[in-house]
């Protein structure tokens, strides 16, 4: 028999527990959304960060609306679940399972999205020097 080993998976964006999102997936359902919720297309920034907040027992993801004057969002996030769930097999098994929790939406305006990335001394060169490392280190908790 041969000797396989798996060395990476091409495109992966994020597998938090085994869902394992792609790029290019994240990208499809942004773009469904953005079809649907015509308002998104003003957004700054739409992005998926995992979270599991200290009081939660299973983990999921915030889906992080940027811009100015947005709402949570309880719809959006709702159907990204869905369309997520077509384009790949293994969220919509972890969400069916409860495995994954239901991803829940969050809005910040700009300001306050590169206060929470890189705080005041990054304030005018965020876009340059934008580390997504500490979002993933404190799993975003939920506000």
């Amino acid at each position: 028999l041969p000797h396989l080993r798996f060395m990476q998976r091409r495109g992966l964006a994020w597998s938090f527990t085994g869902e394992k999102l792609t790029g290019q997936q994240l990208e499809l359902a942004f773009a469904q959304l953005k079809v649907e919720f015509p308002a998104l297309e003003d957004l700054g920034w739409m992005a998926l960060v995992p979270t599991q907040p200290e009081n939660e027992a299973i983990p999921g993801y915030l889906l992080l609306l940027v811009g100015e004057n947005i709402e949570r969002g309880d719809a959006v996030a709702e159907r990204f679940d869905e369309v997520m769930a077509d384009l790949n097999g293994e969220f919509a098994d972890k969400l069916a399972s409860g495995r994954l929790a239901r991803t829940r939406p969050t809005g910040l305006s700009l300001e306050d999205y590169v206060a929470k990335v890189g705080g005041d001394r990054h304030r005018d060169s965020w876009e340059a020097q934008f580390k997504f490392l500490p979002l993933v280190c404190r799993l975003w908790e939920q506000p």
